[in-house]
């Protein structure tokens, strides 16, 4: 019986533009289908209207992670321009043994 209903449901679905239609989920839901059938067929008749909708999210997910790669290479270039020479060390060490101030 359920099988049944769902397949209604899904054949109702397929018929609708709209992504998630109110009156007839409430209509399958007193016909006594699942509300997590329903929520399933909604999710798959939607990822089967709009394919562009995950490869765009992988894009940008893509894009972001490429960022991000670039912002920690930037950083550590920073760190590393910050960081003194051990000339430079040895120089600041040698100030400092002999109190002058740089």
């Amino acid at each position: 019986m359920s099988e049944e209903i769902l397949s209604e449901f899904i054949e109702e679905l397929s018929k609708r533009t709209e992504p998630a239609p109110r009156d007839l989920f409430e209509k399958y839901a007193q016909r006594g289908l699942p509300a997590s059938e329903m929520a399933a067929a909604a999710m798959a008749q939607a990822a089967l209207r709009g394919a562009e909708v995950p490869e765009s999210a992988f894009e940008k997910s893509a894009r972001m992670v490429g960022e991000l790669t670039e912002q920690a290479a930037r950083q550590r270039e920073l760190e590393a321009q910050r960081k003194p020479s051990m000339g430079g060390r040895i120089a600041r060490a040698f100030r400092r043994w002999l109190n002058i101030e740089p």
